[in-house]
């Protein structure tokens, strides 16, 4: 039996190396393709030559890792006999004979080669922690004690790591490594990461990957699958796996992913890109109503201008509305000196008191209830908001109110009496809640958020009197956390829905286990015609609390969104940072759609032998 242990690039095609298991032959052949989509079968034998002092011991190959030195290649590879597991050492001018193979002693772990400045060589090896070894005289290595990179509980790679590839990028050392999930809904899927380390000293790690570059699809859970190596191949990144039947897949892996901290990034994945002018809105001392935050804003366009609904929390410490608008989405010239709308109802908490003991479901910094987080939707020329409604004692409900789009843009502030649409939960707040903006099947659809989930239910109509409460404990439909992501603490719906060709564009806000104490920004594109079916979801974030006003406020790291608005070709999403300020977010919607569509974590093609 075949199997395939390592992968090359070379002669204008690449070249796939087997052993075969047979502990008493321990020969390698070799398979070459022009395209990487169809191998030749393994047929031509490759010669391993030992070195002058060295014998190649009889076993199977392992664990072929190659590295491009000029124009030679420098292999290691393990060899497994009767005697246990040895890693060699040899280089290759042809694809087809490898010539000084040398026992490296002292390691015994699949591991790669990296070719420094003046003749440096280093050498990353494991296969539960990644160390790092430096080239001595004579061919000896020296181990460092330090262990670069272990498993990271509640991180895709929380099981042994396996080293990949070392290649030499313009930021420092990039090394992928592989791992396997390991809880009761991923058991054994492969996933790779990277790490970066730093050119003149590789045992300074820089930055490690928080979301697999790759992870292998669920529709594969059962399938065996190991990887056998990486090659760079027209600017892409290609990984090779086997199965436990000897079939052969190849996937791309998105290695532009790996910069996102580092550089901009101008293409590839859907991302925000943060205005210049941020934060656009901030609290104003002079107004005692929002002398403390401005933030978490709901948007809508009309009458060729942006308007905004912001959350504004003042001395008081009770959360009100303000309004604020703008002709290009980020310079708001018109903002009001008085809120728009404040609490009328005591479940709005119009006549709270500051408690003796601050609430568990308080949020917002010092604030302490009120009305908070809109979200609006305009349906035949009447614009919804729905809202956290918070008493200041009680778990927050979520509470709705009206108005005529024209009263609104005339600033006739004559808001509908506010109603409770969700039911009372001892213990559990409901919040997170928008209307989507058109009929679906003859029903309105409200999405709001139960601790972890966004629920999804559907309505005959929108005739709210206060008793009838129209949204559900467990929702008719949900969509969760996804384990082991970014993602996989907490979701919640961030703006109201945008309609695209593509589909409903949903940006929403999420906690992950693995960073549980930062807020971060996701988008996902749901069905046009069943909104509970969702067509693409982003791998990683595409915005993350990282300047200062996402950091510096009420509360660290913090990305909120209330309020997505299409105009012209653009997208704007408004976020709250750090609980206190308005921010704006951009990107060019047909190139964030087709990033979004095609960005997807996972995808494998059979390679033909």
């Amino acid at each position: 039996m075949f199997k395939a242990v390592g992968i090359s690039s070379g002669g204008g095609g690449l070249i796939l190396y087997f052993s075969q298991q047979s502990p008493d032959k321990g020969r390698m052949f070799i398979a070459k393709s022009k395209d990487g989509k169809s191998f030749s079968l393994p047929q031509a034998s490759l010669t391993v030559r030992p070195g002058v002092t060295q014998k190649i011991i009889d076993g199977v190959y392992n664990s072929v890792r190659i590295t491009q030195a000029g124009k030679e290649q420098v292999i290691t590879f393990l060899k497994s006999g009767a005697k246990g597991s040895f890693l060699y050492q040899a280089n290759a001018k042809k694809s087809d004979y490898w010539s000084k193979a040398r026992l490296i002693k002292g390691i015994k772990d699949p591991a790669v080669l990296m070719m420094l400045e003046k003749n440096r060589q280093v050498m990353f090896f494991g296969k539960h922690n990644i160390s790092l070894a430096t080239a001595g005289p004579r061919g000896s290595w020296k181990i460092l004690p330090k262990i670069l990179l272990g498993p990271r509980h509640n991180f895709f790679d929380n099981s042994g790591l396996t080293v990949g590839q070392a290649r030499m990028v313009e930021q420092g050392i990039l090394l992928t490594y592989y791992a396997r999930y390991n809880d009761s809904n991923h058991e054994g899927l492969v996933t790779v990461g990277a790490a970066l380390f730093e050119k003149q000293n590789p045992e300074k790690l820089l930055w490690r990957s928080e979301y697999p570059l790759w992870q292998q699809p669920k529709g594969y859970r059962g399938r065996h699958l190991d990887p056998i190596g990486e090659v760079d191949i027209d600017g892409r990144a290609m990984l090779f796996l086997q199965s436990g039947h000897g079939d052969i897949f190849s996937a791309e892996l998105p290695l532009w992913d790996c910069f996102a901290k580092t550089k901009p990034i101008k293409s590839g994945r859907p991302h925000l890109e943060r205005s210049h002018k941020n934060p656009v809105l901030g609290p104003l001392p002079e107004h005692d109503w929002e002398s403390k935050a401005a933030f978490n804003p709901a948007s809508f366009y009309a009458r060729g201008r942006v308007h905004l609904i912001y959350r504004a929390l003042g001395n008081d410490d009770i959360s009100t509305f303000g309004y604020a608008s703008s002709s290009d989405g980020v310079h708001f010239n018109e903002r009001l000196d008085y809120p728009i709308y404040t609490p009328r109802k005591h479940f709005e908490g119009r006549s709270l008191k500051r408690p003796d003991h601050p609430s568990s479901f308080a949020s917002g910094g010092s604030g302490i209830g009120g009305c908070e987080d809109p979200r609006v939707s305009l349906i035949d020329e009447t614009l919804y908001m729905t809202y956290v409604a918070f008493d200041g004692y009680n778990p927050p409900r979520v509470a709705l109110t009206t108005i005529t789009l024209e009263d609104f843009l005339d600033h006739k502030w004559n808001w509908s009496e506010p109603v409770l649409i969700s039911p009372y939960i001892p213990g559990e707040g409901n919040k997170n809640s928008c209307i989507l903006p058109e009929k679906i099947n003859g029903q309105y659809v409200v999405f709001h958020r139960i601790w972890p989930n966004i629920l999804i239910d559907y309505v005959d109509d929108l005739n709210f009197d206060g008793k009838k409460k129209f949204l559900s404990k467990a929702g008719h439909a949900k969509i969760k956390p996804r384990k082991m992501h970014w993602d996989s603490r907490k979701i919640g719906i961030g703006a109201t829905p945008v309609k695209t060709p593509a589909g409903w564009l949903l940006i929403y806000q999420a906690v992950g286990n693995q960073d549980s104490a930062k807020y971060k920004i996701g988008a996902m594109l749901l069905d046009l015609n069943n909104p509970a079916k969702v067509l693409a979801r982003a791998h990683v974030p595409v915005l993350e609390p990282e300047a200062w006003y996402e950091n510096e406020g009420w509360k660290y790291g913090v990305v909120y969104p209330c309020g997505a608005t299409i105009v012209g070709d653009d997208l704007f999403v408004y976020y709250g940072g750090a609980d206190m300020y308005t921010c704006v977010a951009k990107a060019n919607l047909p190139a964030f759609l087709t990033h979004l569509l095609t960005h997807q974590p996972a995808s494998l093609s059979p390679v033909a032998l």
